[in-house]
């Protein structure tokens, strides 16, 4: 690109990506979509690293484990915020809008002397 020469991707290099990408999901991971998806039976597992927050989860009472009268999954708890929504959504005309009505000066930490 720097020195005039274009960009390639093909689409073979993107299916290498695709490939690469889907190795890196476990096994764990598709087993609980499919349980959260109810297209099977199996309860959900739990991560190593969630195994404490699991026991914990068992040992409540089941009035603990219910709000208005729903019962709440600990999954619920541990994926809270995978749909939660921290910004809003812009489109690429109200991002360079926003870029170009900017009139504030960038300040560096290195002109400070």
């Amino acid at each position: 690109m720097d020195e005039g020469n274009e960009f390639k991707f093909t689409l073979l290099d993107s299916l290498h990506v695709a490939r690469r990408a889907w190795e890196q999901v476990s096994e764990l991971t598709i087993k609980n979509c499919f349980a959260k998806a109810k297209f099977i039976e199996e309860e959900i597992q739990i991560e190593p690293e969630d195994a404490e927050l699991f026991e914990i989860w068992k040992a409540l009472p089941p009035e603990e484990k219910t709000h208005e009268n729903e019962t709440i999954e600990l999954f619920d708890f541990l994926s809270a915020d995978d749909r939660l929504v921290t910004g809003g959504s812009f489109t690429l005309e109200e991002i360079a809008k926003e870029v170009m009505h900017n009139e504030e000066p960038v300040e560096s930490e290195d002109d400070e002397v």
